[in-house]
This record gives structure tokens, sequence and C-alpha cells, in this order.
């Protein structure tokens, strides 16, 4: 059975966005498994290396089965071919190269614009963490699904939603490091649970672990939309009286509880209970 070679990406990269690729090696391996990957990359027009320019070689990596070139950056309407030399343990090894090709394309509406700034204490800062933080975080679990059919497009738009709802949800300890810092962190006065001080100059891994978490809870269900019902714990008529009883803390919960127990020991949720009794 031939064995396909080259690979082409199913749509443009914009310039700003950073793509793992899979590409699952299966069927060449048969009983061997990969051993080393080296990744390098030309501009197809003119031949000239571009690994510097759209690899990030710290993020490529491999499996037994399959490998993940790391694509960033790019000049705009360039063409850019990825080359992936496999060396497998087999006696003696097997060396094949595979080819990656893409296209960048900052035409695509909505698209190009998206982007993490994740710039600590920025005036215009979006993220805590970075795409690459994620898929890093996320490589290190199980049970990934959701996270990994997602595009990058879409990954980046859950960083930036669940960022926005951990900031909107939590009232975090200490206090923001300047009166200019476009997000909630850094912080000063805020320590670890072994009471070690959390720089002020730094955004600490366990926020970025549940910005990455959260966000793939957001890509696998929109947990923003409540029906209609929600809220309502009791609803009662009868003896002469009415109750109506609305409880917040019925609605179906905007943080799932895995981030919650990432985060809690650093601030409380903005949240409180709401109960009323009428009666007639």
């Amino acid at each position: 059975m031939a064995v396909t070679r080259h690979f082409n990406l199913s749509k443009p990269k914009p310039s700003t966005s950073e793509w793992l690729v899979e590409i699952d090696l299966t069927s060449w391996l048969g009983t061997e498994e990969i051993d080393s990957v080296v990744y390098t990359a030309i501009n197809k027009s003119d031949g000239s290396d571009a690994t510097a320019v759209v690899l990030d070689q710290a993020n490529c990596t491999n499996t037994t089965t399959k490998i993940y070139p790391f694509v960033q950056g790019g000049v705009d309407k360039a063409t850019y071919v990825v080359t992936c030399v496999v060396t497998t343990n087999g006696v003696p090894p097997s060396i094949e190269s595979f080819y990656l090709e893409f296209d960048i394309n900052d035409d695509i509406p909505g698209v190009a614009d998206l982007s993490l700034d994740v710039t600590i204490g920025g005036v215009d800062s979006t993220s805590y963490c970075t795409l690459t933080e994620a898929e890093t975080y996320h490589r290190q679990h199980l049970h990934t699904e959701n996270w990994d059919g997602a595009s990058n497009d879409d990954k980046m738009a859950a960083l930036l939603w669940s960022r926005r709802l951990l900031d909107e949800q939590m009232i975090w300890a200490g206090s923001i490091t300047t009166t200019t810092q476009a997000l909630s962190w850094p912080r000063s006065g805020v320590y670890t649970p072994d009471n070690i001080s959390i720089l002020s100059t730094e955004i600490p891994n366990f926020l970025k672990n549940a910005q990455a978490e959260y966000a793939a809870w957001l890509i696998a269900s929109d947990r923003t939309s409540e029906p209609g019902t929600m809220g309502f714990k009791e609803i009662g008529l009868g003896r002469g009286e009415i109750k109506l009883v609305i409880d917040k803390y019925d609605q179906k919960p905007l943080m799932p509880s895995i981030v919650w127990q990432m985060i809690k020991f650093y601030g409380r949720k903005s949240t409180s209970q709401a109960r009323f009794l009428i009666k007639v």
C-alpha cells in the first residue's frame, strides 16, 4: 500500500497564528516505532531556509507513531514546506522524509486579527497563557478529544473567553501590580499554599493551567447559555401562601469544578446566593 509522504494544510494559516499539526505515520511504520525526528523548513518560492521563521523547534514533538510539527509566523502570501526526517527504531533503522506544505494568508476576515497578547502587566494584554502553553498542558492529560479536534482559531477564541470568565468570576487575593495593566494578574501579596510568595512580575503556572482547562471545557459545549427555568429552586402555591425561591447556585455552573479546584486557594467567587420568599 502506498504511503502518503506529502501533506497540505486544508486552509491557509494567518501569520499571527500558531498551529500544532498532527501527522499519523502508523501505516508507514508497520511494527517499528519512531525513534527521532528532525524538522526543517524552506520558502517554496526560492528554496531559502525558513526553519527559524515558521517552526517552533522547542514545541515540535513526536510520539512513537505520530509527529507534531509546530508551525508559526511566516510572511503573508508565502508558501512554506516543512521537512520531517523520521528515523525508526528498526534494525537497521528506516529513514524517511515527510513533507508538510502550507500557505500564509492574512486576508482571511476576522482571523488574522485573532491573537493572544500575553505581555505580563501589559496595557493591551488579553491572555495569561499562550497557545503553545495550552497545547503543552493538554498533551499531559487524557480525554482531550474536544481540544484536539478544535481548530487553532477556535482554541485561541476559547482561551480569550476563558481568561475573561476567570477574571469576571473571581475576586483574586492580593492586589494588582500596576494601575495600567489590562488584566487582573500579575498581583502582589499573593502566596501559595506553602506560604511562598508569588512574584508580582510573573503569571503563575496554576493560572495558565486553569485557563487552558477552562478553554477546553468551553469548546466542549456552550455553558453560558441557560434554560429559562434555571435558578428557580421552588415555586409553590398552597395554604394561602405563594412562595417563589430563587437560588443563584441552582444556575448552570459557568466554572467547571476542576478549574475551581485549581484556583480556589487564590481568591473567592464573585457570585453570591440570592434567596427570596414572598408571602401573600
